[in-house]
């Protein structure tokens, strides 16, 4: 009588919550060969991201698309927005 309350318990709880949608993968490759800092920068709506390794820091959008990208910064880390006004 337990085994069979279980199971019916079990499968209650099984078929009881409906299933999330699928989601879609959405990533983006950037053109980074290391990871330093990432800073956000909320006025512009821009993100930073430090390549150290690679000496240069991406600048991207909120849905991840590059919108430069800047070179000839050897080590770059340690990075903070400043915004004036």
């Amino acid at each position: 009588m337990l085994t069979a309350l279980a199971v019916v318990a079990g499968s209650v709880s099984l078929f009881g919550v409906a299933a999330a949608p699928a989601v879609a993968d959405s990533s983006t490759q950037l053109p980074v060969s290391s990871f330093g800092d990432i800073v956000v920068d909320g006025v512009h709506d821009r993100v930073f991201i430090s390549d150290p390794g690679g000496g240069s820091i991406v600048v991207t959008d909120y849905d991840g698309t590059v919108v430069k990208h800047i070179t000839a910064e050897d080590g770059a880390t340690g990075a903070t927005v400043t915004v004036v006004k």
